[in-house]
């Protein structure tokens, strides 16, 4: 934690526990943009006085310069593995500009449109800011699997979390960089990653374990549902996701699986035009080297892979289904490519579901149950004081949005091999299933749901459908209702909310790196966003039913009165017309992100 101290010219940003000799306080100039280390005895008294917050989330220059983000407000999640490694929830920031009104230097006169620009990236900011799932822990490297991490441990020791931490789960890296550009900074670089952490304890046949869930978001090719999908040129897919399950013993014997999802790793795209389901694009692109280059890199990083594609083998997604196989067995037996081998497991799981029932999956967790096995899970014995068993290989899980089939598969991944580290945790018996145990198998059931729940949010804007499974084991008719509602709801964000959402996004990521110049020398990339027109078509439509379905009810269906007859006719002729337009049009009515251009 640090004091925060400011004057017209200065931030001084002071740690809170200065018991390390070498740790000193930081100045910013808020004229020059200069950032020093200091000693200023005078200044750390003053410190008292200063406001205490949790770290620095980052810098970031808007048209009227540059804002400095601090961490407000934080809730305490919990323990990792010990009363150091303590992982907070930041729950709100304050965004200070650096230009003052009583600094010694005249404040940037800004024009009317530029403070118009300059408050809509603000409001982007808070939006995307306000969102609860961004985490920090002082002492343990969120961003990194605990077996990452062991790797990674003799030459991080003493060392700033940042320079070991795995930068592309690291949400403010592109706010960081005003202060990582020196190594003396690096102690108040604080990294920060988007996802779920949640922290439980539990108490069977007197052995005390902790059990953590935890996810980090990708923040490559990151986005929304509709406007990020598939892979890009660098082999980065949307919607990538790690999810680690941990499991610590009291006997201090520590556990990690890692499996991951991602969206299908070849170029398509599903931009929304109004409606429901908007049609699949597969351009005529280079799909095999950016696939390539997909896996290698997860190759590298996990070792042996095995994707399970849970999408419909018929119907608008049976093509994608199709190109998506036959991409991966053209990497596999096409050798010239030299693409490392991707045991491919293929499951139509709607189709599957439908004809079987729920049970269907079992045959699933039949098909990929020797991968599981022999990728295995990492595993550090505290009573021999080594590595006893290492993750060689990796599940990777993908639907359609990556989302809700994806999660009820990854739950029944994980509960599987649990139960195993579990036994040889020696907490349970070759004999015991976790559902053995109803208190554990319920808290199990909620947080993999909470975390459906989450995760899902971020990227389609509501929680996740088919999380009653998740729960319960069981589909009922309140899911099957609130998936209804829930879809509902998706596609009202996704429609009309989603651009801006977007835009937030890559603000904060340095997607787009505003110039402070726009919209007085360069043009201001905001000026294509209309928000009239997004919304003029829709809101008369629902205007023009409702006056429809009003005349109707005044004139108690009397449609032989030709002047009642002409008006009931007029509201569902607009009511038609207008559908017949964003049928046909809806992609200039939809809300798209204005920052990164995208083709409608």
């Amino acid at each position: 934690m640090i004091y925060s101290y400011e004057t017209p010219e200065y931030f001084y940003l002071i740690p809170v526990d200065r018991s390390e000799s070498n740790v000193q306080a930081l100045s910013i100039n808020r004229v020059t943009n200069e950032i020093n280390l200091f000693e200023d005895s005078e200044a750390i008294e003053r410190s008292v006085f200063a406001d205490i917050c949790y770290g620095i989330f980052g810098i970031i220059r808007l048209i009227s310069g540059n804002h400095l983000i601090l961490i407000t407000e934080a809730s305490r999640v919990g323990e990792i593995y010990s009363p150091d490694a303590i992982v907070y929830r930041m729950e709100n920031v304050r965004i200070i500009a650096y230009d003052n009104k009583n600094s010694a230097k005249p404040t940037r006169v800004l024009s009317d449109k530029q403070k118009e620009y300059n408050d809509r990236y603000l409001l982007m900011l808070q939006s995307i800011l306000r969102m609860p799932s961004y985490y920090f822990s002082y002492a343990y490297d969120l961003s990194s699997s605990l077996q990452r991490t062991n790797r990674q441990s003799e030459k991080g020791i003493g060392q700033p979390l940042i320079e070991s931490a795995n930068m592309e789960f690291v949400w403010n890296r592109a706010l960081l960089r005003p202060l990582m550009t020196q190594q003396k900074f690096h102690y108040f670089c604080l990294p920060i990653i988007c996802g779920f952490v949640a922290i439980h304890q539990e108490l069977i046949k007197q052995r005390l374990f902790r059990w953590v869930l935890l996810s980090r978001r990708s923040t490559n090719r990151c986005g929304t549902r509709w406007f990020a999908r598939g892979i890009n040129t660098d082999g980065h897919v949307a919607n990538f996701i790690e999810t680690e399950q941990l499991l610590l013993t009291d006997r201090d014997d520590r556990f990690s699986f890692v499996q991951i999802r991602g969206s299908i790793p070849l170029y398509w795209s599903q931009l929304p035009n109004l409606r429901y389901k908007p049609s699949f694009v597969i351009p005529n692109a280079p799909h095999i080297k950016s696939y390539g280059q997909h896996v290698r890199h997860l190759a590298r990083e996990y070792g042996r892979l095995c994707f399970v594609n849970l999408i419909s083998n018929k119907g608008s997604e049976g093509r994608l289904a199709k190109t998506f196989t036959d991409l991966v067995n053209d990497g596999n037996f096409n050798r010239g490519n030299d693409i490392p081998f991707v045991n491919f497991e293929s499951f139509d799981f709607h189709n599957e579901c439908r004809r079987h029932g729920w049970q269907a999956l079992t045959r699933l967790m039949d098909q990929i149950r020797s991968f599981i096995d022999e990728y295995g899970y990492y595993w550090w014995c505290s009573s021999t004081n080594s590595v006893q068993r290492v993750q060689q290989g990796i599940v990777r899980t993908n639907c359609i949005d990556s989302l809700d089939r994806t999660n009820v598969v990854q739950s029944m991944i994980a509960k599987s091999v649990l139960r195993k580290q579990m036994i040889d945790a020696g907490i349970l018996s070759e004999f015991e299933m976790i559902e053995s145990y109803p208190v554990l198998n319920s808290l199990f059931s909620n947080m993999w749901a909470d975390h459906a729940d989450v995760c899902s949010t971020q990227y389609a804007g509501t929680g996740a459908l088919k999380s009653d499974f998740t729960r319960t084991g069981k589909r009922r008719l309140t899911g099957v209702i609130a998936d209804g509602l829930n879809s509902l709801i998706r596609y009202y964000k996704n429609n009309f909310e989603d651009g801006f959402r977007q835009d937030s996004i890559d603000l904060i990521l340095g997607v787009h790196q505003v110039d402070e110049r726009e919209g007085k020398q360069l043009k201001c990339p905001l000026e294509e966003r209309n928000l009239a027109k997004i919304f003029f078509l829709p809101v008369l439509f629902v205007l023009s039913m409702a006056m429809f379905v009003g005349t109707l009810l005044l004139y108690g269906g009397n449609v032989y009165n030709i002047e009642q007859a002409m008006y009931t006719l007029f509201w569902f002729a607009m009511s038609a017309i207008c559908l017949v337009i964003m049928y046909y049009l809806g992609n200039e009515f939809a809300d798209y992100p204005t920052l990164v251009r995208r083709r409608r």
